[in-house]
């Protein structure tokens, strides 16, 4: 080495990178060609000369100059070299031309003490190969004379090529080396004395240079740590190491080296490579020695990373020993089956019985091992010397109950117990807790569902998890009832029990409830004063539930309260007998759903919950409630009482349109299930109509027709949605079957007076054609008798038994609709459709006269006045007003209306033809027919 070069031996490692490159090129140049010399030397059996180069270029090695990384790069092309030297002392060995110890002494004479020992450690492993010694004697040799290199740099590279070179050539179990050459022991010594050196000089590094370049000599540090683990790592692949050699020897000095070193990346680091080189199940069995360790640690070791990586370590050792079990009872019961064939015995056919939900539990109970690291973990989460934050204390915990959760799976005490040292820990933190900390508890409170298989109430079911959701603020509470509900829903757990949901309900409080702006409560349902009472008080929280429309997690718990609604009284599947890893034993036999009357009590329990929320969020989470209700209404009256004073408190009145429409069409929803559950009147004799209605009778289902009448008048203003409400409520009063006549009657003026009143004169014009459907629907169906007639009553197909038949009403009805129809525009001939869909209509009413044209007495002469006449002049006047518009209108348009037009005359005259078909039948009906056909002109056939 040169002159100049030697001068900069000392020289610091904050050399900036292009000086840093330039040295290691020219080491690199020095090592390339002292290495061609070298092996020129050997091909020339010049064995001095060789040693002379290989010796130039060891010293190389010797350079303070290079960071450790680019020392490493050095060391790495060096050793690389003297594999060939190797190689040809392992020729000169096996060919008997030098002996061994020749050669062991010779390249002693080496002048630096650094290249003389890379050459002793080169041929003290082939000495060990060829056997002419013991291999325990050159390995304490070799180590002890590496112990005169003290630079910690160098040392550790040194020490490391030493482990490199003999890692397989200790005597270990199953090695050639054991026996004469030593023991197990003998290699563990080895090991142990070299890894004590190592990080002896590892430790030393933080000590070399000025102060200001500490940090820079940390992150050196972190970059050599690899070399001090690989020692413990041949540590545990040593094949003779067993556990009570790891328990009584080897485990005992190693922590005694960590303890000893007093520094805390070294402490950290060593703790962390005990526990992952090593085999899980060992450390289940010095679980104690390595936790009273922790103890012993510098106040900055971060312990809680070492008891995480460990209690994971050992939850991964009990999942994989529970795997196996049910593999091991199988080779168990063949093995069984087999021996019993050999004896000439029965075999047995069922295994022994596997707990699979109990993960872990028979593995790790031997020891206590959640009780010490339980025990380990409240004395870290408290203790000075650790200094955890608040969050780290909670990440313990939680790491704590994944151990619990994998290693313990059916013990949910177990769980129980941590969550009650977590709300400890939580009594002695500050009121307010920080967003990690809530994150990290938040963590904590949702962790057992993946375990549980998604059971809610398995959670819920634990008596400290309670009071841990209570110390969280109200955004936490909400992200937590969404996971619990998402669980809920996803799961098998039943929805029967009234207790069990309870529970829920009060985890889901937050979700149910709303953000706090939005949490005005309705006033108590059950009347109309009720009723009223909650309309004036919804208004106050109106604006906050319109900005919480827009957010997504709103519009998620809405629809997440709906579908747990919707799973009310819900069973649970029968499972079959093998459960997945971890989870919680499935119920032996199905449940069953609950019966009508408990659906109904689980209905009560959650209206009442939702009835806290805001507004808005009602009126979307009590359609769900309602539909239930209804769905019930048909094997239990009490049910559509429940309906009705749900529809009473939330929907009397409505704060926007879209809640006006989902609340009348629940109104109709209900009016129809209250009729079907309605017993059908009698059917009365036929008697002449009367000539003004009478009262109304007052009954259910006319308080739910009049409660959507009312949200009608009072809350839906858009003109098109009024025609489309009233046109759904004269649809849901034509489908009803057993309203009493009074009350039907007054609902159907109702109908007609609201049509009159819309806006629009195209509205008005359809809306107030289908009020006349109403007292002439049930002259579609008509028996000749009062037995037949009270028959077809009872079926449906009328209004009541005694009918309700105006023609007159049908004519003032279709009239005012035809003068709507004409006050309508008429220069793009927009009143043409208008009176195209009035035809149609007055063929329907002339249908529904001729099915009973031919009834006997006074139904038939009442028919008999919805004269063909009508039909005609409407028929004449649309096709009049058609011709008119042709020359102005759209060429599509009017063709389609002319299409329109003759499909509905040609529709007449089909439904002659399949009258004309029945001779002796219907000749009254045919007359109609036949004068509607002749006043508009068309042949019969």
């Amino acid at each position: 080495m040169s002159a100049g070069r030697t001068s900069r031996m000392a020289a610091p490692f904050g050399a900036i990178a292009d000086e840093q490159d330039q040295w290691k090129h020219d080491a690199m140049q020095m090592v390339k060609q002292q290495a061609y010399l070298m092996k020129r030397a050997l091909d020339a059996a010049n064995l001095r000369d060789a040693l002379k180069h290989c010796s130039t270029m060891l010293s190389e090695l010797r350079t303070s100059l290079l960071s450790p990384k680019n020392y490493y790069e050095l060391y790495v092309a060096t050793t690389d070299e003297l594999r060939y030297l190797e190689a040809h002392f392992a020729e000169e060995q096996a060919g008997s031309r030098r002996s061994m110890l020749e050669l062991y002494e010779l390249v002693q004479h080496a002048g630096n003490i650094l290249p003389r020992l890379y050459l002793l450690v080169t041929v003290g492993g082939v000495y060990i190969k060829s056997r002419q010694a013991p291999a325990r004697d050159i390995l304490k040799d070799l180590v002890e004379m590496c112990r005169g290199v003290q630079h910690p740099l160098r040392g550790l590279f040194l020490r490391n090529y030493l482990m490199q070179t003999c890692r397989d050539k200790l005597p270990d179990l199953g090695s050639p080396y054991v026996g004469v050459g030593g023991t197990v022991d003998d290699a563990v010594d080895f090991v142990l004395a070299n890894f004590s050196e190592m990080n002896k000089l590892w430790v030393r590094i933080q000590h070399q240079g000025p102060v200001r370049e500490r940090d820079k000599r940390e992150k050196e540090r972190q970059e050599l740590r690899t070399l001090v683990g690989s020692a413990l790592v041949r540590l545990g692949s040593l094949e003779g190491v067993d556990l009570p050699l790891y328990r009584e020897k080897l485990l005992p000095r190693v922590l005694e080296q960590v303890v000893a070193c007093k520094d805390v990346m070294a402490q950290l680091y060593l703790i962390e490579c005990i526990v992952r080189g090593f085999p899980h199940e060992w450390h289940r069995e010095t679980l104690e020695t390595l936790l009273i360790t922790t103890t012993q640690l510098q106040p900055g070791v971060d312990v809680k990373a070492i008891l995480v990586q460990l209690m994971a370590g050992l939850a991964a050792h009990a999942v994989e020993v529970a795997s196996k079990q049910p593999a091991a009872a199988d080779a168990a019961a063949a093995a069984a089956a087999a021996a019993a064939d050999n004896a000439g015995a029965p075999a047995a056919t069922e295994p022994a019985p596997i707990r699979a939900a109990s993960v872990g539990v028979g593995v790790l109970d031997d020891v206590g091992a959640f009780h010490l690291l339980s025990r380990f973990c409240a004395q870290v989460a408290v203790s000075q010397n650790a200094g955890l934050e608040l969050a780290e204390a909670l990440g313990l915990q939680l790491a704590l109950l994944d151990f619990a959760l994998r290693a313990y799976g059916a013990r949910r005490d177990l769980a129980d117990q941590v969550f009650a040292a977590t709300a400890t820990l939580l009594s002695r933190a500050p009121r307010e807790l920080d967003a990690l900390s809530t994150r990290v508890l938040t963590r904590v409170l949702v962790e057992p569902l993946g375990t549980y298989g998604d059971d809610a109430h398995a959670l819920l079911a634990l008596p400290s998890w309670v009071g841990v959701l209570h110390a969280v603020d109200f955004d936490a509470r909400r992200a937590v009832a969404r996971d619990v509900a998402r669980a809920a829903l996803r799961g098998n757990a039943p929805m029967v029990d009234g207790a069990q949901v309870g529970r829920l309900l009060d985890a889901l409080e937050p979700l149910l409830r709303g953000a706090p702006a939005a949490r005005a409560p309705l006033a108590s349902y059950g009347g109309a004063a009720g009723g009223a009472a909650s309309g004036a008080t919804t208004t106050a929280a109106d604006a906050d539930d319109d900005d919480d429309d827009d957010d997504d997690d709103v519009q998620e718990e809405v629809a997440l309260a709906c579908r747990l609604v919707l799973a009310l009284g819900r069973g649970a599947r029968a499972q079959p007998a093998g459960a997945a890893a971890g989870a919680p034993a499935p119920p032996p036999v199905a449940v069953p759903p609950s019966t009508p009357a408990e659906t109904l009590g689980l209905l009560r329990t959650m209206r009442a919950r939702l009835l806290v929320g805001g507004p808005h969020r009602l009126r979307r989470t009590m359609v769900p409630v309602v539909h239930r209700a209804l769905e019930l209404a048909r094997v239990s009256p009490a049910a559509l009482e429940f309906a009705h004073e749900t529809l009473v408190s939330v929907f009397p009145t409505a704060s926007s349109a879209r809640a006006a429409e989902a609340g009348y069409g629940l109104w109709l929803c209900a009016l129809l299930a209250a009729d079907g559950a309605r017993p059908a009147p009698a059917a009365p004799s036929a008697q002449p109509a009367p000539s003004e209605p009478a009262a109304p009778e007052a009954s259910l289902p006319f308080e739910l027709a009049s409660g959507a009448l009312l949200l009608l008048e009072e809350e839906i203003s858009h003109s098109q949605a009024q025609a489309a409400a009233i046109v759904l409520f004269i649809a849901t009063l034509h489908a009803c079957r057993n309203f009493p006549r009074s009350s039907y009657e007054a609902l159907a003026l109702k109908a007609v007076g609201y049509s009159a009143r819309l806006l629009k004169k195209t509205d008005q014009c359809p809306a107030g054609a289908r009020p006349a459907a109403a007292p002439a629907a049930d002259t579609r169906v008509r028996a000749t008798t009062a037995a037949t007639t009270a028959t077809a009553a009872t079926s449906g197909d009328g209004c009541d038994g005694g009918g309700v038949r105006d023609a007159k009403r049908v004519r003032d009805c279709l009239a005012r609709a035809r003068k709507a129809a004409d006050a309508c525009s008429a220069a793009n001939g927009q009143h043409v459709p208008l009176l195209l869909e009035l035809l149609d209509q007055a063929l329907f009413f002339l249908k529904c006269g001729a099915d009973a044209a031919d009834e006997p007495g006074a139904a038939g002469e009442r028919a008999a006045e919805l004269s063909p006449a009508l039909v005609a002049e409407l028929a004449n006047h649309a096709a009049t007003q058609l011709a008119a518009v042709r020359p102005t209108a759209d060429a599509a348009a009017v063709g389609a209306m002319q299409v329109h037009l003759d499909a509905s005359l040609a529709h007449a005259r089909e439904r002659r033809a399949a009258l004309a078909a029945h001779a002796g039948d219907g000749r009254a009906a045919l007359a109609l027919y036949d004068e509607l056909l002749a006043a508009v002109g068309m042949p019969v056939s």
